[in-house]
Parts: C-alpha cells; sequence; structure tokens
C-alpha cells in the first residue's frame, strides 16, 4: 500500500474499495484481501483515510490470481 502526499500525475481514475469491487463483479472483502496481502496495489492522496486503486491493476492481479486458482 502505498501513501502519496500530490495528486497523482496519471490520467487513469482511482476509484474506492466498495466502487471497484461493484464495477468488477467482486467482492469489497475480497478486495481488500487482496490489497491487504500486497496482491493489489492501494493509494492514500493527500491524507485521505480512503484506499484508493485503479482497475487496471485490479483486473491485472484477477487475471494473474484466477489463472492460479484464486476464489473471490
Amino acid at each position: 500500500m502505498t501513501y502519496i502526499h500530490k495528486e497523482p500525475e496519471t490520467h487513469e481514475r482511482f476509484y474506492t474499495i466498495p466502487e471497484a469491487a461493484r464495477l468488477l463483479g467482486i467482492k469489497a472483502y475480497a478486495l481488500r484481501r487482496a490489497i491487504n496481502d500486497g496482491v493489489i496495489p492501494a493509494y492514500k492522496f493527500n491524507g485521505s483515510s480512503r484506499w484508493l486503486v485503479k482497475l487496471s491493476e485490479v483486473q491485472a492481479a484477477i487475471t494473474n490470481l484466477r489463472a492460479g486458482g484464486w476464489d473471490e
């Protein structure tokens, strides 16, 4: 998990964990578990209390994990 003290310089949108889980059709607790296990990167900006993720990074991790038998 990464703390960033300035706004991101990327054009990709960041999503909260519940938003990303809903959009990808997975459970929020499974996404949190993958973040806590260091499988999926998560970010905090400007002292926010919310962890944010990039959908592209979550999708890539899900693809890799499913290939290895991940059960969400």
